[in-house]
């Protein structure tokens, strides 16, 4: 190097120069934060000498200041930075104009870091006609922006409505004193006009909402139908005190239903409404869900509520002094509910009785597994859908008594099938359901089928039956089958076991099914298994599957 070349900029000065282009103050600008002077335009002239990649600094205010804005501020520079030092509350941008949104922001990007925003209203948001910020993102839909660093947001009628997909609330962020949180809606009809920007997806949402709502008619989080939802993330740390709206609110439409949502855990108290809500919600998760009721509230919700809901699972939630049902679900196909623990439900003094988990006849496809259901006013699991199975569970102090009898375990109902599958086929199969036998009438209980003609198999039937306008009912019989294309052969297996007027009747019922037909010379609810299990493959040709399809 020539000693006439001028010496390289140290890394100091390089960031120096970096802080001066890329930050700016917006006192420099004429901002006041006073909370007297109108610093709408002296902010507004900050964000637009921004270039791209630009931190907006607002120093911290005193004690009671803010900096005071009575229009909308307008970000339209991709990637811009808002921020401040200091702890939380101390810089306060606050707006008391009625009806005003306070940052509209047309591009992506945009980054607000330790800033308190203030609207016009009270505590849980009565009142508040402000909005703090509306994100547009890109024409496309790309929001891609963070709140974060002890952002505080607090009594504004929605807290963040967005209508793009990628925005983080960090864990430090807190939501408060509000009538609604993160609002996910649509596409904006002038703006958005990629070809890309029709579905929502991609959101991560994390923070603290405390104090939402002033009824049950607005939510903490909250996807809209104009949203057409397609992938997301929700996590909220935690939803908590008093607030009187919904927690999560997922809705979509029977032409665009909301999908491919899952809620990770988090912790859900103090909750006066429906916790998590589900209409049109397809292909979901909710997982883990921590909730807790307000005693103490004259509002009441249940704690998971779906209806029209498709494939979703239910995973782990853990409830405690619900006023409502636990989890409750209507009109709804191929929904699993897994070990949840539900501690007390039926808080509410009014209306019920109220069960932990509540499937009406409008179902199908529901599974149950491990329930616990420790209290509640009504039955622990009550309902009746159709396809549906319950496998174990626990019930203690359920007042009303255990399970009702018009459960999963309903006579009009497809029961569960246990299946032990081998190399070739299915082993073994066992089907149970329940029945109302009329008198002197032949039932089919069962249609046992095998893959091919030829293939033989033990078939067990067992049928137990008390009632107290009947005598005792029981059959037992044990037959080795073979249906020889047609021409069965069945070979009792010792002696059949069965009470006065109760018969087996096994006939072909095509070329491959047989006819398991019970008749009670009396009128009878009865309890049937058959079993079949079959002889075995030795080649993949040469299957020797059966299958039990216990009739309705």
């Amino acid at each position: 190097m020539s000693i006439l070349d001028p010496k390289p900029p140290t890394r100091a000065e390089l960031s120096a120069t970096y802080a001066r282009k890329f930050q700016l103050n917006v006192v420099d600008f004429g901002a006041k934060g006073d909370g007297a002077t109108d610093d709408t335009a002296a902010i507004q002239a900050a964000i637009d000498a921004a270039p791209s990649g630009a931190t907006i600094f607002f120093p911290p205010t005193s004690s009671g200041k803010f900096y005071k804005i009575t229009a909308t501020l307008n970000v339209t520079t991709p990637n811009l930075r808002f921020a401040s030092a200091g702890r939380a509350y101390a810089t306060q941008i606050k707006c008391t104009t009625a009806g005003v949104t306070m940052f509209s922001v047309k591009t992506n990007g945009f980054v607000v870091d330790g800033l308190t925003i203030v609207g016009n209203g009270a505590t849980n948001g009565v009142g508040a006609t402000v909005n703090a910020f509306e994100l547009f993102g890109d024409t496309d839909g790309n929001v891609d922006s963070t709140f974060k660093g002890e952002t505080c947001i607090i009594n504004v009628a929605t807290a963040i409505r967005v209508h793009g997909r990628n925005m983080v609330v960090e864990d430090d962020v807190t939501i408060t004193s509000s009538l609604r949180g993160v609002l996910i809606d649509g596409k904006d009809a002038v703006y958005h006009t990629g070809p890309n920007a029709d579905q929502n997806r991609g959101h991560y949402i994390g923070g603290r909402f405390h104090n939402i709502g002033a009824d049950n008619t607005t939510a903490a989080i909250e996807v809209l139908p104009a949203a057409k939802m397609l992938h997301c993330v929700i996590a909220p740390r935690h939803i908590d005190s008093n607030g009187f709206g919904k927690h999560i609110v997922l809705t979509g439409t029977s032409a665009n239903p909301c999908k491919g949502v899952t809620v990770k855990p988090g912790k859900f108290t103090e909750a006066a409404a429906d916790v998590i809500t589900g209409t049109y919600l397809w292909n979901s998760v909710i997982e883990m869900p921590h909730i807790a009721g307000d005693t103490t509230s004259t509002t009441y919700g249940s704690g998971i509520v779906l209806d029209n809901a498709n494939t979703v699972d239910i995973l782990d939630a853990t409830m405690l002094q619900v006023g409502n049902h636990g989890i409750k679900i209507t009109n709804s196909n191929g929904v699993r509910i897994r070990r949840p623990r539900i501690k007390v439900t039926g808080v509410n003094p009014a209306g019920g009785p109220y069960d932990g988990i509540n499937v009406d006849a409008t179902n199908t496809n529901i599974t149950i597994d491990n329930p616990y259901v420790e209290a509640a006013t009504g039955y622990g699991v009550n309902g009746s859908p159709s396809s549906s199975s319950l496998a174990g569970g626990r019930w203690t102090s359920n007042t009303l008594g255990n399970i009702n009898s018009s459960t999963l375990q309903n006579p009009a109902s497809l029961g569960p099938n246990t299946t032990v599958e081998g190399r070739y086929g299915k082993m073994e199969d066992v089907g149970r359901q329940w029945y109302s036998l009329a008198a002197n009438t032949a039932y089919r209980i069962a249609i046992v089928s095998v893959d091919v003609a030829n293939v033989a198999y033990q078939l067990r039937v067992e049928v137990t039956g008390l009632d107290d306008s009947t005598p005792d009912c029981y059959l037992f019989a044990l037959r080795y089958v073979k249906n020889n294309s047609g021409s069965p052969a069945f070979v009792p297996i010792g002696t059949d076991a069965a009470s006065a007027g109760m018969s087996l009747t096994l006939s072909m019922f095509n070329t491959t099914g047989i006819s398991v037909i019970v008749t009670s010379t009396v009128a009878a609810r009865i309890g049937a298994k058959v079993t079949a299990v079959s002889g075995g493959g030795t080649s993949g040709v040469a299957k020797r599957g059966v299958n039990v399809a216990m009739q309705a």
